[in-house]
Order: C-alpha cells, then sequence, then structure tokens
C-alpha cells in the first residue's frame, strides 16, 4: 500500500514539474466559471429605456429580498454551462418558469433569451490557439489543454465547441439591443480578468415574451383556416348527402349542370373515399410497388428524424460524431440518401406504362393536357401544405427554439411557395425552399414533363428512342461525375450535424449537387427502361428461371446495396481525398441501386418473385401506399415542430430514435388520412371527371389503369431469348 502511494506520488511531482505553473496560467477559470460570475447579478439596463432600468432595479431588490418573481426570473436562466466538450451548445434554462412570471402592480413580464457566446483563450494564455486551423481534427490527449478539443478546425465532422446559446430571463420592456449591450458589459469584463475572449450575441428570433402565440390576422392565416374549415364542411356535407341520396332522388337530373354539380360535390364523400383508399389496385403485377414505396418512406422518415433531432439541441453531439466515423453498420443506416431513388425509379416505371398504353391506343398523346392533368392532381394538397406551414404552423406551438428555426420554414413557404408551385424551386432560390422534400416533387415533375416526350420518340421511332435513351443514360452518370470532379465534391452527401442537419438549404452540396435534376435523373431513366422491359418481355410471354431471379437479386440488389455502404470510406478522416474515386461514386451509386430495386420489379411483374409478394405486395400495403404523398408531406412538418419545440437539449440512441420514428410514422399517415380524404382524393377525382371521363379522347382516360393485358397489337416488339 505504501509503495503504490510513493509511486502515485511520484507520478504527480513528476508531472507538476514537466508542465510547472507560468505567470500566465494563473487566475485562468473555464468558461463556466467566469460565467457564473457575471450572471449571478445581472440585470439589463438602458441609456434611452427607462422602463427597461426601473424594471431591472425592482428585479435586483426583489433578489435581494428573495421575492418569488425575481427568484423565478433567476431560477429560468442559465448560470452555469455544462457539456461544452461534448458538443452540447444549448443551455436552454426553464423557459415556460420565465413566461410565467407577471408583476400586475408593475406590469413586468419575464423574457426568455438565447444569447450567443462565442469564447476563446487569450493571445497571451493559449497562443496556439490562434495558429491557422487544422484540416481535420484528431481527439486530444488527456493531459492536452483544454483548448486543442475547442480550437476550430475546417474538418466538418465535428461540431464547434468554441460557441453556445444560454438563457436569460429579463424584463419584457428590454429590448434585444439593450440585453445584448449588458450582456457584454457584464461579461467580457469578467471574461478578461481570467483570460478569456468572450463575444456575445442576441438573435432576436431567440427571445420570447408571453403571448408571442397571438396571431395576427393577416391575410394568409386568415385565408388557411377558411380553406380548411371550408373543406371540413363540404366534405362533412358530402358524406351526409352520399348517405341520404339514395332514399330521396330516384329520378334522372334536370340539366347537366345538376349532374356536374353533384359529382362534385360527391368526390368530397369520406364515405367514397374511404372506399376508394382501401379497394384493390387494378394490376396486381404491380403491388410489389406499393410495399417497395411504404418500406421506403417508413425508412426515409427514419432518417429525417435524426435529421431534426440532430441539428438543434442535441445532447450527446460527440458520440454520434465518433459512431458515423467509426461504425459500419451505423454510417450504412446514415448513409441512406439513395432511399429517395426507389419513388424515381417507381415513378418513371409507372409513367412509362400509362404513356405506352395510351399512345397503343390512341397513336398520339396530347403533351400539354397530360402535364395539366398531372400538376392538377399534385397541386391542391401541396399548396395547402405550404400554407399550414407558411401562416399556421408558426403560432401552433412555442419553445427556446421555436421562433428561430420554424420561423425561417415560416418565411421560406411565404416568399418562395410559388416557386413550388411551378416545379422550380430545386433550381431557383434552391437555398430558400418551401418544404424539405420540395425538391424531390419538382425532380419528378421536371422528369415526367422530359420523359414523357423521350418516351413517346421510343414507341415512335423506336431506333432514335433506343439512342435517345443511350444519351440520357450515359449523360445521368456522366454529369454527376463532372460536377462531382469539378467542384471537388464528396462521393456522398455527408450527414454531417455541423452543416448538413442544422438547416440542409445551407449546405453548398445539398443545393448544389444534390436537389438537382441533372444529378439525379438516373434512376427514373432506370424506371423506365425497365418498364419498357416489362412490356416487352410480358408480350413475348417470357418467364425468368428461378435461378436467374435469385442470382439477379444477389447480383443487382445487393450488389447495388453493397456499392451504398462503400461510402462509409468517405468518412474517414486518415483516408486521403481521391477526387476520381468519389467522382465514379458519384456518378454511378444512385444508379446500381436502382437497378437492383428495378429488377425486383421486373421480374415479380413477368414471372412472379416468390416470397418477395408476400413481403412486397400484402393487400396491407395498398391504402398506406395510398397515403403515401401526404404522409411525405406532411411528416417532416410533425418533425419540425417537435424537435422545434424542446425545453432541453435532447439525449439520443438508435432505440430512443426508433421509438420516436415509429410515432413519427403513426402520426403521420393519422394526419396524412384527412388530407387524403378531403384534398388528394376528392381533387383528383374532380379532375378525372371534369377533364377525362368527359372527354373521351383524354390520354389519361386511355392509361389510368395499366391493364395486365397487353394490347392486342405489338407492332413494336423485339425479340428476346430466354435468360
Amino acid at each position: 500500500m505504501l509503495l503504490r502511494c510513493a509511486v502515485l506520488l511520484t507520478a504527480v511531482i513528476s508531472t507538476a514539474l514537466a508542465n510547472p505553473p507560468t505567470e500566465r496560467s494563473v487566475g485562468v477559470r473555464w468558461v463556466s466559471q467566469a460565467l457564473a460570475e457575471a450572471m449571478m447579478d445581472f440585470a439589463p439596463n438602458s441609456d434611452n429605456n427607462p422602463e427597461c432600468n426601473l424594471h431591472s432595479s425592482l428585479y435586483l431588490q426583489g433578489l435581494a429580498n428573495s421575492t418569488l418573481w425575481a427568484v423565478q426570473m433567476l431560477d429560468s436562466a442559465t448560470l452555469s454551462v455544462g457539456g461544452l466538450l461534448t458538443g452540447d451548445a444549448y443551455a436552454l434554462g426553464h423557459y415556460d418558469q420565465c413566461l410565467d412570471v407577471y408583476v400586475p402592480e408593475t406590469r413586468l413580464r419575464g423574457q426568455h433569451c438565447l444569447a450567443t457566446l462565442r469564447y476563446a483563450p487569450s493571445p497571451a494564455v493559449y497562443p496556439q490557439y490562434y495558429a491557422p486551423p487544422n484540416a481535420t481534427y484528431y481527439e486530444p490527449s488527456p493531459q492536452s489543454p483544454v483548448w486543442e478539443k475547442v480550437k476550430v478546425t475546417l474538418y466538418p465532422g465535428v461540431t464547434r465547441r468554441d460557441l453556445f446559446h444560454w438563457a436569460v430571463c429579463v424584463p419584457a420592456s428590454c429590448s434585444v439591443d439593450d440585453i445584448q449591450h449588458s450582456l457584454r458589459s457584464a461579461l467580457e469584463p469578467v471574461f478578461k480578468r481570467h483570460g478569456l475572449e468572450a463575444a456575445v450575441t442576441v438573435d432576436p428570433e431567440y427571445c420570447h415574451v408571453a403571448g408571442d402565440k397571438e396571431i395576427p390576422p393577416t391575410i394568409g392565416y386568415i385565408s388557411v383556416r377558411v380553406v380548411i374549415l371550408l373543406l371540413l364542411i363540404i366534405s362533412g356535407i358530402a358524406t351526409v348527402y352520399d348517405y341520404v341520396m339514395p332514399y330521396y332522388r330516384d329520378q334522372k337530373f334536370e340539366s347537366a349542370l345538376a349532374e356536374v354539380s353533384e359529382k362534385v360535390l360527391l368526390a368530397f364523400s369520406v364515405r367514397r373515399n374511404v372506399h376508394e383508399l382501401t379497394e384493390k389496385g387494378v394490376n396486381p403485377k404491380l403491388d410489389v410497388i406499393n410495399g417497395g414505396k411504404v418500406i421506403s418512406i417508413a425508412a426515409i422518415l427514419f432518417g429525417h428524424r435524426i435529421l431534426y433531432s440532430h441539428g438543434l439541441a442535441l445532447y450527446n453531439h460527440q458520440f454520434w460524431e465518433e459512431r458515423l466515423e467509426n461504425h459500419f453498420v451505423d454510417n450504412a443506416l446514415m448513409n441512406a440518401t439513395h432511399l429517395v431513388d426507389v419513388f424515381f425509379v417507381c415513378s418513371g416505371l409507372l409513367a412509362f406504362l400509362g404513356v405506352h398504353k395510351a399512345l397503343d391506343k390512341r397513336k398520339s398523346i396530347n403533351f400539354i393536357q397530360a402535364i395539366l392533368l398531372r400538376w392538377l392532381r399534385i397541386v391542391p394538397t401541396y399548396l395547402l401544405m405550404m400554407g399550414v406551414v407558411g401562416w399556421l404552423l408558426p403560432h401552433m406551438s412555442d419553445g427556446p427554439l421555436w421562433h428561430k428555426r420554424v420561423g425561417l420554414e415560416s418565411r421560406r413557404c411565404q416568399e418562395n411557395w410559388w416557386l413550388n408551385l411551378l416545379f422550380i424551386n430545386n433550381y431557383v432560390h434552391a437555398d430558400n425552399q418551401c418544404l424539405l422534400l420540395s425538391w424531390y416533387l419538382a425532380c419528378d415533375m421536371q422528369f415526367f414533363v422530359i420523359g414523357i416526350f423521350a418516351i413517346y420518340v421510343l414507341w415512335r421511332w423506336p431506333r432514335i428512342g433506343y439512342a435517345l435513351f443511350g444519351v440520357l443514360f450515359v449523360a445521368s452518370v456522366a454529369i454527376p461525375f463532372y460536377v462531382t470532379y469539378d467542384r471537388h465534391y464528396s462521393g456522398t452527401l455527408k450527414l454531417y450535424a455541423s452543416s448538413l442537419l442544422v438547416d440542409p438549404f445551407s449546405n453548398e452540396h445539398f443545393n448544389s449537387m444534390y436537389v438537382k435534376s441533372h444529378n439525379r435523373a438516373g434512376p427514373y431513366i432506370v424506371g423506365v427502361l425497365t418498364a419498357y422491359l416489362m412490356v416487352t418481355l410480358s408480350a413475348a410471354n417470357y418467364k425468368f428461371s428461378k435461378k436467374t431471379i435469385v442470382l439477379g437479386f444477389l447480383l443487382f440488389f445487393g450488389g447495388g446495396y453493397a456499392h451504398q455502404t462503400y461510402g462509409f470510406l468517405f468518412y474517414q478522416k486518415d483516408r486521403p481525398y481521391n477526387l476520381l474515386e468519389n467522382a465514379i461514386y458519384a456518378g454511378f451509386h444512385r444508379i446500381t441501386f436502382s437497378i437492383g430495386v428495378a429488377w425486383i420489379a421486373l421480374t415479380h411483374y413477368t414471372t412472379g418473385f416468390g416470397a418477395f409478394k408476400t413481403i412486397l405486395a400484402h393487400p396491407i400495403y395498398t391504402p398506406l401506399c395510398r397515403l403515401v404523398y401526404s404522409t411525405v408531406l406532411i411528416h417532416t412538418v410533425i418533425q419540425l415542430a417537435e424537435a422545434s419545440s424542446v425545453r432541453h437539449s435532447e439525449h439520443m440512441n438508435y432505440p430512443k430514435l426508433f421509438w420516436m420514428a415509429c410515432g413519427d410514422y403513426f402520426i403521420a399517415n393519422l394526419l396524412a388520412l384527412p388530407l387524403y380524404l378531403m384534398v388528394e382524393a376528392p381533387c383528383r377525382t374532380i379532375v378525372k371527371f371534369l377533364f377525362v371521363d368527359r372527354n373521351p379522347n383524354s390520354v389519361q382516360k386511355q392509361s389510368q389503369n395499366v391493364s395486365t393485358e397487353m394490347p392486342a397489337e405489338q407492332p413494336r416488339q423485339v425479340v428476346v431469348s430466354r435468360l
């Protein structure tokens, strides 16, 4: 025992001798100590705001007397911070307790603000801190100075440790400028005395007073509420009318207008729309697409839960930073941005089958009508959700982060909703898009507009069509290859919390590469070509052997997913950046995965995929698939609202993320149901009735139900041999 103590004492003395205290290090304190010293008796003051000075004086007197309301304000503020070294940059205090403070006699209200502090050691204390930042980041040894942990690097895989947001509870009569000036006056001398540099700012969107949720009577807000109320009323009337109509009307309509009016009204019948939601699809061979979409949107929703939970107040940033870089399985899950490509494959596939069937029957197509009808089916639900986010959502909840995060999304919708309606938002003001997944809808519409022309060329002039799609396919690989090579991007979109997860639209790679149609066209082209093979092979009554199906699945889907997991290597900071490798990966990784998805659809359509019929073509997927569009629009709003209303930093792990994602999925489908029943389904029915059923020559009338049978005439078939 004595020997161990002697060894320990020797080690301590050796360490002390090796690192003797210097004059410049004496008196240096950690940030939390200096902050606590400065904030204990803090109250804002103003040069031109007497009310602020009065209320601050009353607050200090109340503290001296231990008055309840004054102590509540002190207790609501953050007097010291913790977890800075792990990346926990939000000390949110007690938001609700601060806003509950109200003194009727003096009309003093509590105001909760998040101030931002950027800190550093003074040059005299640690001059190495001001050396040029390192290109990467390595975890310092425990014996290193703490500033090696705090020092900013160029490596985006770690969140900044040199700034944080902390809560102050001050009188509401004090302006943001009063608070900011007073904090600087209080903190900077204390920090300087302890060898620290401090820069304080206060963002107005981080300040809240009770009553902030009160609704201003804006035209947008009133309009959205009126539209929702009208939808509820019309749906209720239509449903009741649908139930009682058979008992009270047995005569024919006296006018065409009366017939049209009734059919438009009945389009809003919840009874009819529920029946439509649950009825079987007309083509069982395509039911496998239902399962693919439902499973994909569930996985995408899980990914977006990670985005929203990790991009704001996260308790354990360092844990996730280490796992993303060091754990292969974690990276395989989080590097799953290719799941959106499942929808592009399905969209291209269905577009070809519909247009091809119409062309075989009519021998021509009205391009403008086809585009217009698609626009009319998509826009009503889309427009309503933009209205909700733009004008209703800001007033539906609150929290220390609410105005900052939700306010940003609201302004984007208020300013740029018209770009979404034109489906050009992924090119014009791409850094300010309304709704997170609006870029996908823009890409899909752009692909459809170009795709129907290309499909027509393939149908009308097969040889030219082969050449055209060959060129398009090569271009879909070459363009992302070139963009990545030219701009020195990573081969995959990296899910770093320091940039992408905070606000995707502010990330250059996301805006310049990820959301652009010319970089995402490959999967859509794969879907079109897959549908062409479906038509051709089915016409020849071709069947794949079981061996071919299994080997093809292992090769195409397994290989495609293996290619996705290759992206794990790009997160290794010790691995040198290889420009050619990243460019090749960017050009091919979406194509390889899409071919795997296409193989499942092709073999199920022509032959049957055995077990996958049970997994992907189960009847339960039919109604869930019909809710997918509404779920796509609404789930990110749910996640944004939840993450923006937190009162403290969230500790995250995979079980908790899975639990939250399951709740997100349930709530998203629950809210998507009335959106489908009262908006999406009625509008689609009305468009079909007014523009398709009443027009016997409509291309949509010919192609709305893709039959399992091929047209009797097949003038343009290719000869296929058994694989």
